[in-house]
């Protein structure tokens, strides 16, 4: 969301606002170096960047999603399958419908990078994952390849907002498919907050840029990118009767 954000952050009040990727490591490591201002993450803040003076503020959501090479049959996985496909005890797509081929895992090479981190504590709630995986430098990379024939019977985890934006099949989670609907509803269980990071509180025009993406103009070029904070709401008081922030 973050380059749509910049763009209209910039027509709007003349500021212009520079985007680089590299992932949550290296956008939190360089705000907390003086290297960048703001920091993206799609995971909470881990205790030794807190201890280094990170700050966090929740702009939105999005979904944690499990994506195959499009060509592959298979279109749903119980989160048992899934917590079982990544440790290593579910090995070939035939014991969960598909053809017989030898599932890969497709992973990231960096353990506190976001997806992996919010996988872990979501997913696999203490379940080690397989040594057997191929891991990529970025989730980038782990989309990109699953677009390919080399990693054709593979399957990786991402966020929807970008897996959006690829060739690839999303596959529905407890039948639920990974959409709009399913989130606000809270049919489709893996959902986490999107924060941007800064080195103490933030201030000046870092802080206008936040209020900026926190406004309702703001909100609104969220939600067509991810989830605003209002569908958020809205999946909690489905889910709870009331709308509690993460």
């Amino acid at each position: 969301y973050m380059k749509d954000m910049a763009t209209a952050y910039e027509k709007k009040t003349g500021v212009p606002v520079e985007v680089k990727g590299g992932g949550v490591p290296v956008g939190i490591a360089n705000t907390l170096a003086g290297k960048s201002h703001l920091g993206g993450s799609c995971r909470h803040l881990l205790d030794e960047e807190k201890d280094k003076g990170a700050s966090s503020t929740i702009v939105g959501y999005d979904m944690l999603v499990f994506i195959v090479h499009r060509n592959n049959p298979v279109s749903s996985l119980s989160m048992d399958q899934v917590r079982k496909i990544f440790a290593g005890k579910i090995t070939n797509w035939f014991e969960v419908g598909g053809p017989k081929q030898d599932i890969l895992i497709i992973g990231r090479e960096s353990p506190d990078a976001g997806v992996a981190t919010m996988f872990r504590e979501k997913v696999m709630r203490g379940w080690d994952i397989s040594k057997n995986t191929v891991d990529l430098q970025s989730t980038s990379d782990v989309e990109k390849g699953l677009e390919t024939e080399q990693y054709q019977w593979g399957i990786g985890v991402t966020g929807i907002s970008s897996a959006a934006l690829r060739k690839v099949k999303m596959l529905s989670l407890n039948v639920n498919a990974p959409t709009r609907e399913s989130f606000l509803s809270g049919g489709y269980p893996l959902a986490r907050p999107l924060y941007l990071v800064t080195k103490g509180n933030p201030g000046g025009q870092t802080k206008e840029f936040i209020d900026f993406v926190l406004s309702d103009e703001g909100q609104q070029l969220m939600a067509k990118n991810a989830f605003s904070k209002k569908d958020y709401c809205q999946r909690m008081t489905t889910l709870t009767g009331r709308c509690d922030p993460e």
